[in-house]
């Protein structure tokens, strides 16, 4: 389904792809994107659990979207161990 010619938007995945412009978020954002896209994933998985459905792909793509996380709110030990401000 096309929005208007800068946008595509895939019916798969509720997510925006950006054709034609090249468009920069900060880290912020972006991590608000992907809790948001979690949010909707588990909706999905509750929803498909309840009506008995497979949901497999949206498992392994929350489980990819959860570790991404982590990984990148995880400090080092050592800016744990100086950390004074």
């Amino acid at each position: 389904m096309v929005n208007d010619r800068s946008r595509i938007l895939d019916t798969g995945r509720d997510y925006q792809v950006t054709s034609t412009q090249t468009t920069f978020m900060t880290q912020q954002q972006f991590k608000q994107n992907i809790r948001r896209e979690l949010r909707m994933l588990n909706e999905q998985i509750d929803y498909k659990i309840l009506r008995g459905e497979r949901y497999s792909q949206e498992s392994r793509r929350h489980k990819a979207l959860t570790r991404y996380m982590s990984r990148q709110t995880k400090r080092g030990l050592f800016s744990k161990l100086f950390s004074f401000a």
